[in-house]
């Protein structure tokens, strides 16, 4: 449009296929990937810039590194992605790539998304031993990124790591790496709103959130950014909304932090009894691991240590603390 006419925008959807992909993987893996790489950043990518576009998500299957002529590997990679994509729980996804790499120690994606895993026991308080498993997860990114240095979900798993070191900065910046690198932007918001809720901006983690329910307001990961909604709320002492975002979440998908914003939420509230209900509730998940104040104070503190984490996190506690969780 020219003048002082609006722009309009449309959502485009480009499918593309390989004729025997299969025939020609199998002959020479290396010189295919290569060809259909040059072909997305010759032709594909070149013709969105000149019409003002951006890809906001890319679904279907991503070049696989798994040997073709294997199709037990081969079955147990897309077994990996799906539950990956289709929001098993943690325990289902992480069983299936375990199985995927037993099969096939070379798939990027499985170490990718066991580095991811890893990382969120970390960045949920639920992790037993916090340096070890980051060095486990270092070093599965490692490997991905060995195999394959333009992995968007190898980079977008090394920016969630990069979130539990404390490196916010930096897992912002591999976030936009993997974004243009066409992993989604969905997994980019995710750290976005994760990093920058570390980084003591809630109203940039709300901005993201939103981002990311209004341009897929049917992804089935959405549970995550109304859980971050609900976060961000809460670290701005706006306890009421705080639940209700939270609690959609919580209708969508079990995580054990939402039980404790819950909680803490309740209690600062003066709803004794929901906050106990919902205390309760977390201790009786099986993946809980952390049960004092203590533990949560060690782990949230080693997310970040900027004045405002801090704050908010005393609240956070004091909430607990009310709601019936023990000091040690």
């Amino acid at each position: 449009m020219t003048g002082n006419q609006p722009r309009r925008k449309i959502v485009a959807i480009l499918a593309a296929d390989v004729v025997e992909y299969s025939r020609l993987a199998g002959t020479d893996e290396d010189r295919t990937l290569a060809r259909l790489r040059a072909l997305r950043s010759d032709l594909i990518d070149p013709s969105i810039a000149i019409h003002h576009g951006r890809v906001v998500k890319r679904t279907g299957a991503r070049a696989s590194r798994s040997r073709p002529n294997n199709p037990d590997a081969q079955d147990l990679a897309l077994r990996c992605k799906a539950a990956f994509f289709n929001n098993s729980g943690p325990s289902d996804v992480v069983a299936a790539c375990e199985r995927s790499l037993q099969a096939d120690g070379h798939d990027v994606f499985a170490l990718s998304a066991l580095a991811f895993f890893i990382a969120v026991s970390v960045i949920t308080a639920q992790s037993v031993d916090r340096e070890a498993d980051l060095e486990k997860a270092e070093e599965l990114i490692s490997r991905a990124l060995v195999l394959d240095a333009d992995s968007g979900i190898a980079h977008f798993a090394k920016s969630c790591v990069l979130t539990g070191r404390n490196r916010h900065e930096q897992a912002l910046g591999e976030a936009e790496r993997a974004l243009a690198l066409s992993y989604d932007y969905i997994g980019a918001n995710f750290v976005r709103c994760l990093a920058n809720g570390c980084l003591g901006r809630p109203d940039l983690t709300l901005e993201f959130a939103d981002e990311a329910i209004r341009l897929s307001p049917r992804d089935p990961a959405l549970w995550i950014f109304y859980h971050y909604k609900g976060w961000a709320f809460f670290m701005k002492q706006q306890y009421e909304a705080a639940i209700d975002w939270v609690l959609r979440s919580r209708a969508e998908h079990v995580d054990p932090f939402a039980d404790l914003l819950l909680a803490a939420a309740f209690a600062l509230t003066g709803r004794p009894a929901e906050a106990k209900k919902a205390l309760d509730h977390y201790h009786a998940l099986p993946l809980v691991k952390t049960t004092t104040i203590a533990q949560l104070r060690t782990l949230q503190f080693a997310l970040a240590d900027n004045p405002e984490w801090i704050a908010w996190n005393e609240r956070f506690f004091d909430g607990l603390r009310k709601a019936g969780m023990p000091e040690s």
